[in-house]
This record gives structure tokens, sequence and C-alpha cells, in this order.
């Protein structure tokens, strides 16, 4: 009986050492090891409103805005750039608070900014005139953003399984093993370990086989970034009213791309989108048994899909 208490002692030690180690910050990393870790030749900086906003511009082409969604970074786009580089000019950048963008969150003129504009910005400086979009998950919210606030330069929409609504899922229709890692890692620890990325993002997948140690491990270094405040107006939020409000605005042809098999946003957020993009000329295209992020999941066949897409005729292309 000594022994086993013993043993229940020392497990409740190590146990309370782990809690406030993380709580302490102990496996986080800051942005500068992020840089020695994860920064490439290709990657250059933008600065706005007090931010140090990280990019690529890779390739040749007409030109492609990426944006990711939230607890990501232009890393997502990797499979399609190392695909498509040689026929199309692929931009993508860091959204504030993720990847290796930094500077002053919370200085007064970046509380004037937004993703969508920062994105045209970016943009801008960059000598872009003319640029499709393509957005995964809340990276579609600020395309839509950004293409009814600058219809001018914006020739098409790729868009994936992204919100068009609020998206508040509460823990308790989530599955056990999720709920599970939630209590610990968000309510305990305040620090999301590995095993929270495994067991998040098999939820996620529609088929959890294909997630790869790499992303988990890009997933998990991403996000134990040294936390940081960021203002509102920077959050990739799911869908504010504002982008609510900009999706009827898009008129540039559209092709959504779904994960039929995603718990988040399930088929009937697909319809939901389409009908709030009323006025877009539209594609669906659907794949079944692919999750919350097909890009990640399938990027073979999104990448191919967008391509043909992308490359097609203006005026050839179909309305819904």
């Amino acid at each position: 009986m000594k022994t086993i208490g013993a043993i229940v002692l020392a497990l409740v030690v190590a146990l309370a050492g782990l809690v406030l180690a993380a709580r302490a910050g102990a496996f986080r990393l800051s942005l500068d090891e992020l840089k020695a870790r994860y920064e490439r030749p290709e990657s250059k900086y933008f600065g706005i409103g007090g931010l140090s906003i990280h990019y690529h511009d890779e390739g040749a082409g007409p030109a492609v805005l990426l944006v990711h969604g939230s607890f990501s970074t232009l890393r997502t786009w990797d499979p399609m750039v190392a695909a498509l580089k040689d026929r199309y000019r692929l931009i993508r950048f860091d959204l504030p608070g993720f990847g290796l963008t930094g500077g002053d969150m919370m200085n007064p003129a970046a509380r004037e900014l937004s993703a969508a504009g920062i994105a045209y910005e970016l943009l801008k400086s960059l000598g872009v005139e003319k640029v499709s979009c393509v957005g995964t998950s809340s990276g579609g919210t600020i395309c839509n953003s950004f293409i009814a606030a600058h219809p001018e330069i914006a020739e098409r929409l790729v868009i994936s399984n992204a919100p068009s609504a609020p998206v508040n899922i509460p823990r308790a229709q989530r599955p056990p093993a999720v709920r599970v890692q939630m209590l610990l890692c968000d309510d305990i620890l305040n620090f999301r370990t590995p095993w929270f990325w495994r067991t998040y993002y098999d939820y996620l997948w529609g088929e959890p086989a294909r997630l790869t140690d790499d992303l988990l491990k890009k997933y998990y270094d991403f996000n134990r970034r040294a936390v940081e405040q960021i203002p509102r107006n920077l959050v990739p939020a799911g869908a504010s009213n504002n982008a609510e409000a900009a999706m009827p605005q898009v008129r540039v042809p559209t092709l959504i791309i779904w994960g039929m098999d995603d718990p988040v946003l399930p088929p009937a957020m697909l319809d939901n989108l389409a009908a709030k993009m009323a006025n877009a000329p539209k594609e669906i295209v659907r794949l079944e048994r692919v999750g919350h992020y097909p890009i990640l999941e399938v990027p073979d066949e999104f990448t191919r899909l967008a391509d043909a897409f992308l490359s097609r005729p203006l005026a050839a292309a179909p309305a819904q």
C-alpha cells in the first residue's frame, strides 16, 4: 500500500509540475525560435500598421492570393504551390498572430486594419493589378470580404469549407476524446499538447489515416507560439456580420470545394453559403469522405480542381 501511495503521490506531483510549467509558458516558442525553425529562403516581410507580415511570392503567371484559416499558416498551401508555381504567381501570407507574422498587434494603427485590408495593401505593394483568391475555412471568409471591398481587381474565387455564419459548437456536442483534450489542455494546462492536435484533427479529417506526423508537428509548433494579445479586428473570425454582408457582393466566378464529412461545417452549411453568395456564378464540387480541410487532406485533388477552374478562360466560366 505504501508503494501504491508513493506512486500516486509521485504522479500527482508530476502532474502539478506539468500544469505549472505549461501555464508558465515553459513549452512555448518565441517568434524568433519559430523563425529559426521555419523561415525559408523565399520568406519576405511586409510592414503595415506596426505589423511585420510574413509572406511568400512565388512563380510566374496570373496572380493568385492564397489565404489560410484559423490556427494555421501559409504552409497550408505548400502542396498547391509546389504543383502550380510554374504556371501561376502564388502569393500567400501569415495572418496576424499566426506563423511568422509579428509586430505590435495592439498598437492603434494595427487596430485600424483587417485581414482583407492587409491582403489588399500587400498585393498593391507587389504591383498586382488583377488577382484570383483561394481561401480555406475562415480564409474563405476573408477572401469574400476582400473581393467585396475590391471588386475591381478580383477575377475568380475558390472557397473551401468556409463558414457562412458564426460557428459555435458547444463542447458537449464534441466527441468524448475531444472533450477530454479540451478539458486537459484548455482548462487545466492552458496549453495545447501534441496529443490535443492529434485528437482534434482526427475529428476534423474525413479519413484520419491521411494525417501525417509532419503536418501535426507543424500545427503543434506554430500553435505553441508565445501568447499575444490580438485585437478582434485582426482575428480571422468564422463569419462576423460584416463578413456575412460581403457574401452577396461577390460577383466573380466562384468554385466551392466542400469536404462533406466536415463535423464543424456539415453539408447544410454548404447550402447556406451558396444561398448567401447568390450573385456569384458558382460551381460546387462535393468531396465524399473528406473533412474540414480538403487542401490538407486531399491536396492533389484540391489542386487539380482549383487549377482546372483558374486556368479556364473567364468568359467560359459557367453560371449556376
